[in-house]
């Protein structure tokens, strides 16, 4: 299996350097004018981004945080937050999920269903439903968006939406 895969919705490139249950290590090149993810958070894991290059732009907890190269931020569990970058500088981060979970995975699949031009937000479903992630968004209470996750994936598998693609 190839160990960098790029997302051609996002620009993104991420090179998997170890995958075991205890930590998923990647190194992630974001494109300049990335705008990142919605905020979310991880309900089980501790995430870190350490800036290898480019300057990095995240939101913790409401909280505004610029790093450049050599710094390091680490999210705890359950706290929600994004991250973008800025302006004509791409970034190259070290990224750590711990413990790793499924999102080896969920990466994997968010890029092949780009490639395919799938519609993220139900890729999305589909993966919380057959992955182990502990994923949610930053903003609605975590009742609803169970429901409407659920419902999504349903759409999503009769679409033929699904977790691993070859």
């Amino acid at each position: 299996m190839d160990n960098t895969i790029t997302n051609q919705a996002t620009g993104e490139t991420i090179t998997f350097l170890e995958s075991t249950p205890d930590v998923l290590r990647f190194e992630d090149s974001l494109p300049a004018d990335h705008s990142g993810v919605p905020a979310h958070l991880h309900t089980r894991q501790q995430e870190t981004f350490t800036v290898l290059s480019g300057t990095f732009h995240a939101v913790i907890d409401g909280q505004a945080h610029t790093l450049a190269a050599g710094e390091r931020l680490t999210i705890p569990a359950g706290v929600p937050h994004r991250f973008h970058t800025q302006g004509s500088e791409a970034v190259k981060l070290l990224v750590e999920l711990q413990p790793a979970l499924d999102y080896e995975a969920m990466f994997r699949g968010l890029a092949q269903a780009a490639a395919q031009n799938r519609i993220v937000p139900l890729q999305i479903a589909a993966m919380r439903q057959e992955l182990d992630l502990g994923f949610y968004l930053g903003g609605p209470p975590r009742r609803l968006q169970d429901v409407l996750f659920a419902a999504m994936a349903v759409v999503a598998r009769r679409l033929g939406y699904r977790t691993q693609y070859s």
